[in-house]
């Protein structure tokens, strides 16, 4: 308890954030099955997410995203802040944005987990699904369902095979990014009329993989080279997405920098931060208040107890001469009030 309590003060002093919402995410976290020790590691990354997220996550939810990739790729609570970096800047690069990940993410991290694939192509697949408006839970079911087939279906990877693509590294024997199986698919099938290719496709992948297949076969990406912003497409812009996925250490902390260097975030922050002084000034007096607290709850408790014993009869009677006791007491108080007066 002392170690989620620093660890609610710590937030609430180096994020926009109160102790209170630190708080709420310690227990999304909780519920999670992390242990104290690893609640306090993941919570600012927690924390970094739902800011990074403009308003579309709350902490919860933001802690939830984390540690359902961490849960599903057997990582430690040590890369909650890799995590957080890879998952803020995928949604630099695609439209699978912070509110997306409810939908799909967990259920795409699982099966790419479970499949052999590596989470930045688990990402990278998912935001050229979004890219094609494809909802979240939609890119999801497309992307289970793709790798599913390359990785376990004797019947898709025989149609694989017939287009000359594999779907096992031949060194490793390990499943092949569905990625890379879905580029050399579409370099088999370019020459092929929409029927043939849809046909392999379907076989392949799957009825809902040939949504996978589409959005990784006509894969866009827009980059600065030479000072100028050119569109690179298919393979290269795969690559080049890659790279950048490469290259996301640091990205929660810009995210935070930049939305702290403004008039909102520095007053945001100022809030966050008088909250935890509220939290940390209130504790001697909660210290001075708890014995009073409870000798009153004693008192109370005893004095319930006691009138449940006594009969209707009796009860009827005490309230009667409380009553009384009342009228003739104020009587008395008006009597000399205006005595006073007179006098």
């Amino acid at each position: 308890f002392a170690l989620l309590r620093d660890t609610a003060i710590e937030a609430g002093l180096a994020t926009q954030f109160s102790p209170q919402d630190a708080v709420k995410g310690l227990l999304s976290l909780a519920t999670a099955g992390q242990t104290a020790q690893e609640a306090a590691m993941t919570l600012i990354p927690a924390l970094d997410l739902a800011a990074g997220s403009l308003g579309e996550l709350n902490p919860e939810a933001a802690a939830a995203a984390i540690i359902g990739t961490l849960n599903s790729y057997s990582m430690g609570a040590e890369q909650a802040g890799m995590v957080t970096d890879k998952l803020l800047k995928i949604t630099q690069l695609t439209n699978f944005t912070t509110k997306d990940f409810a939908g799909g993410l967990d259920k795409a991290a699982a099966s790419g987990a479970v499949c052999g694939q590596d989470l930045n192509d688990v990402l990278i697949t998912m935001g050229l699904l979004r890219n094609r408006n494809i909802d979240a839970s939609s890119s999801a079911t497309a992307f289970r369902e793709a790798v599913r087939r390359v990785a376990s279906d004797v019947a898709a990877q025989k149609a694989l095979m017939e287009a000359g693509v594999a779907a096992f590294d031949k060194t490793t024997g390990a499943t092949r990014p569905v990625v890379d199986v879905i580029l050399d698919l579409a370099e088999a099938t370019k020459s092929m009329n929409d029927e043939q290719r849809n046909s392999i496709v379907v076989r392949a992948l799957g009825a809902r993989g040939i949504l996978a297949f589409n959005a990784v076969a006509s894969a866009q990406f827009k980059t600065m080279r030479d000072g100028k912003l050119v569109t690179i497409e298919g393979r290269d812009a795969i690559a080049t997405m890659r790279e950048e996925m490469n290259k996301t250490s640091g990205v929660a902390t810009d995210f935070k920098n930049k939305l702290l260097d403004t008039f909102q975030g520095q007053k945001t922050l100022m809030e966050g931060v008088m909250q935890t002084f509220a939290v940390i000034v209130g504790e001697p007096f909660t210290k001075v208040f708890k014995p009073i607290v409870f000798g009153f709850q004693q008192l109370m408790s005893a004095l319930t107890l006691g009138l449940k014993g006594i009969s209707p009869e009796m009860k009827i009677v005490g309230a009667a001469v409380f009553i009384v006791g009342s009228i003739v007491a104020f009587g008395v108080g008006a009597w000399m009030a205006l005595t006073a007066v007179l006098t």
